[in-house]
């Protein structure tokens, strides 16, 4: 998804009205997309305003226009980039079954009835 090209991609604007964590905001921050998207987006949460994107009420039209005429300006978007790319860097695959798995073993023993404080911490996910 995230193959080099010679077209200059458009960063996103998803001015979602309601959307918990839309996949597509993930998908362009990690393929170093700035991303333009509104308070009532779960996506809001990984934005650095200026630095990996914008952030405003959906239906502010006027806001909406005056970030993408800001992510327009020569160079903007590019430079942003790379800041998009690191905000989603820690959220791979690798870490988040660390963090489903991790605590399965800890459950078994606490079903068996053994109580291993040295299993917690040796499990317990690492930042």
């Amino acid at each position: 998804m995230c193959g080099r090209s010679t077209a200059r991609p458009t960063p996103p604007v998803l001015p979602t009205l309601y959307d918990p964590f839309p996949n597509i905001a993930l998908e362009a921050l990690a393929c170093g997309l700035p991303l333009l998207t509104s308070t009532t987006c779960g996506a809001r949460e990984l934005i650095r305003p200026d630095e990996n994107g914008y952030v405003c009420e959906a239906l502010d039209i006027p806001a909406l226009s005056g970030f993408l005429d800001r992510l327009a300006e020569p160079g903007r978007a590019a430079a942003m980039g790379q800041a998009a790319h690191d905000s989603v860097r820690e959220l791979s695959l690798e870490r988040m079954a660390r963090q489903l798995v991790g605590p399965l073993p800890l459950a078994a023993d606490a079903a068996a009835g053994r109580n291993d404080r040295s299993a917690i911490m040796r499990l317990s996910p690492q930042p």
